[in-house]
C-alpha cells in the first residue's frame, strides 16, 4: 500500500515516520505550505508533493491530516479530480469527525474511512509518541474496508471498529481522559503549591501518588483502585476539604471539587464501598 499524507503537521510527521519505521511506504507530503512539505519530505526521506491532484494520482492510501475545519474542503477538492477513485483509500485522522466529510469521495467509489489513534501527540518530538503501543478506531464504508484492518494487522495494533455516530462522544472521553486530565493535575499542583509545597519538590512529591494510582487503575480498574474519604464514608474529612476551599477563596477549585466528589460518591456506590445512606450524606456535603 503505497501512503500520502494531505496536512504536514505534527500528527502527519509521526505518523508518517513510524510507518516508515514498519515498513511501509510513504510517498511523501502535499500541503498548502509547501516549506512544511518538504521539511517532512526531508525528516522523512519522502517527497514533497506540489499538489493533493499529484500526491493522490500515485497514492492508494491517502491519509488527510489537515485541521479538522479544512478536511471537508480537502475531499471536495480530490473528488473534482479525475481519479481510479475505486481503487483508492481515503482516510483523514480526526477524532471527533466521521467519515462522512468524505462522503463527495464515496460518491465517486473510494472507500473512506476515519482513523484514530487513541493517543496524545503533544510537543514532544516524533520519536518520543510511542505510536506502536497506540490503540486505534475506524470506521468508514467501501469495497476497500477491510484493507485497513489489514493494515492494521500488519502494523500489529490493537483496533476497534467505532459506531460512526458515536465518534463524538470517542472523542469526548479521550478529550476528559487526556486534556482534562492534566488541567486536573494543574490544578491539584495550585492547591499544593497554595499549601506550601515549593515549585522544587512539586514533581517529587507528585510522581510516587500519580503513578501507584495510575498503576492500580491499570491493574484492577477504577472500582477497586478508588481509595480517599469518599470510599470510606467519611463525611467529615469532606467537610474540612469544602471549608479549606471557602477560606481560600477560588470558586473554580470548589466547583471542581465538588463536580469530582459527586463523581466519586456514584463510583463508590458502583463498588459497593459505601451504602447508599452514607451517599445521600455526601451528595449532601457536596450540594
Amino acid at each position: 500500500m503505497k501512503v500520502g499524507f494531505i496536512g504536514a503537521g505534527k500528527v502527519a510527521l509521526a505518523m508518517g515516520n513510524y510507518w516508515l519505521s514498519k515498513g511501509v511506504a510513504i510517498l511523501g507530503y502535499s500541503s498548502r505550505n509547501m516549506d512544511s512539505a518538504q521539511k517532512h519530505a526531508v525528516l522523512t526521506n519522502t517527497r514533497a508533493f506540489t499538489s493533493p491532484a499529484a500526491l493522490a494520482e500515485e497514492a492508494t492510501l491517502i491519509m488527510i491530516t489537515t485541521s479538522d475545519d479544512a478536511i471537508l474542503s480537502v475531499a471536495e477538492t480530490l473528488a473534482g479530480f479525475s481519479l481510479p477513485w475505486e481503487q483508492k483509500i481515503v482516510c483523514h485522522m480526526s477524532g471527533a469527525h466521521s467519515s462522512q466529510l468524505l462522503s463527495s469521495l464515496s460518491d465517486k467509489g473510494a472507500t473512506i474511512c476515519s482513523f484514530h489513534p487513541m493517543i496524545s501527540f503533544g510537543t514532544v518530538p516524533m520519536s518520543g509518541f510511542n505510536l506502536d503501543k497506540a490503540f486505534f478506531t475506524f470506521e468508514g464504508t467501501g469495497q476497500r474496508l477491510k484493507d485497513i484492518e489489514s493494515f492494521l494487522h500488519f502494523l500489529g495494533h490493537r483496533y476497534e471498529l467505532i459506531d460512526p455516530d458515536q465518534k463524538v462522544l470517542y472523542h469526548t472521553a479521550a478529550c476528559v481522559l487526556s486534556n482534562y486530565f492534566v488541567t486536573l493535575l494543574n490544578t491539584g499542583m495550585q492547591m499544593l503549591k497554595r499549601s506550601g509545597i515549593s515549585q522544587e519538590n512539586m514533581m517529587d512529591c507528585l510522581k510516587p501518588l500519580i503513578e501507584k494510582t495510575w498503576e492500580n487503575v491499570l491493574k484492577t480498574g477504577p472500582e477497586s483502585a478508588m481509595t480517599g474519604p469518599i470510599s470510606r464514608g467519611d463525611a467529615r474529612t469532606i467537610q474540612l476539604h469544602l471549608e479549606s476551599l471557602l477560606k481560600e477563596g477560588r470558586s473554580d477549585w470548589l466547583e471542581i471539587y465538588k463536580t469530582m466528589g459527586k463523581a466519586t460518591v456514584e463510583l463508590a456506590v458502583q463498588a459497593g464501598r459505601i451504602d447508599p445512606e452514607t451517599a445521600d450524606n455526601l451528595y449532601k456535603e457536596l450540594q
